[in-house]
Formats: C-alpha cells, structure tokens, sequence
C-alpha cells in the first residue's frame, strides 16, 4: 500500500508506457501474483495510491476518502482479512493481551531457518492452492512463533479527540464532501482552511 506515483497506469484496461519504469512496475505486479484494488483517483484523475496483496480475496471495503490534513491525495481506507487468531497466544487477564513484537524479531535467524525448510517436503501432501497456502503459514506461524518474542499489552479504552477537534473534523468532512460533489473553488477553500485548523 502506498504511493506509487504512476500516473500513465491505466489499471481498468492494464495498459501502460514502457518507459522503465512503468513497466518495470507492472512486470513486478504481474510475476508476484499481485491484484490491485484501488479503482478510483486518488490525485486529481490518476490512480498514484495503489493497495496491493497476493490474495484478491483478502481486501475489502475499499474506499476513497477525503484527505488526510493538507494532503493533495484522497485517502483510501479498506478492510483486511487476517487470519483467526483464535491459536495466538493469550492471557487469562482481560485487560491484557499478548501480541508479537516484531521490533525484536531474529530475521537472521528466521532467514536461516526457512532457507533450511525442504519446501517440497512441506507441500509434497498438497493437491489445491488452499492446501498451498495452509501448509505455507503452518511454517511461517512457526518462525514467527521460534523467532519474534512476544508481549504483554495493556487494552487501553479507545481515546476520543476533544469536542473542539471532533466539532473540526465534522467539519472538515462536510466540507470535503460539499467540495467534491460540486467542484467549486469556494468548497476547496472552506476545505483546506478547515485542514489547515486541524493541522
């Protein structure tokens, strides 16, 4: 996910310049499998903030949004599908929970032990992509599991903005949205002076 600043990226029709750069993107998109889900502009008519995952199935709720504070781009929000985390680690305090601090991973270690996985072994028994699948994140559980310490997180309750900066950001919205659905010059300002408050 990110900006991509590929402005000549036609994605509806998949055409673009061969130009070293666009090309090279789209080699890469296409020889890792990738699906690109963002439809809409997201920077006056191109599509430069694109969200990319391997499994089409895993990406959801897309959506084109106002932007974030001064931003020229239109944010994009959507919904992920991760898998079940009904086997992570728990604890038995409910105000506490236990996740994965990757910020001390051993990827030294983690890259020495998946290079020393017989892959063929692994899938030998497999007979459908899901199986793939299901028999690769077995292993890679595992590493994450051998290789990333984990800790124990307070939950904390959701904190909300103060009402002079909820009573903003309404604002900022409506704006946004006056602006879009009528394209005045007028709307754009009373937009990027909320922005500019709420910076």
């Amino acid at each position: 996910m990110g900006d991509f600043n590929l402005p000549y990226f036609d994605w509806s029709a998949v055409t673009y310049p061969v130009d070293g750069i666009h090309d090279i993107f789209a080699q890469c998109v296409f020889d890792n499998g990738f699906t690109q889900f963002v439809t809409c502009p997201t920077r006056g008519t191109h599509i430069l903030d694109l969200v990319l995952a391997t499994d089409p199935q895993s990406v959801f709720n897309m959506s084109i949004d106002m932007p974030f504070g001064t931003s020229d781009h239109n944010s994009v929000s959507f919904s992920l599908v991760v898998p079940d985390s009904s086997d992570a680690p728990t604890s038995g305090d409910s105000s506490t929970s236990v996740v994965y601090d990757y910020s001390k991973a051993d990827y030294n270690a983690m890259s020495v032990y998946l290079n020393g996985i017989d892959w063929a072994l692994v899938y030998a028994d497999c007979t459908s992509a899901v199986e793939l699948w299901s028999a690769f994140c077995v292993v890679l559980q595992d590493v994450v599991d051998k290789f990333v310490p984990k800790l124990n997180v307070k939950s904390h309750s959701k904190a909300r903005y103060p009402v002079k900066i909820r009573k903003l950001l309404t604002r900022k919205v409506a704006a946004w949205r006056a602006w879009k659905s009528t394209g005045s010059e007028v709307g754009k300002c009373k937009y990027l002076l909320y922005s500019v408050d709420l910076k």
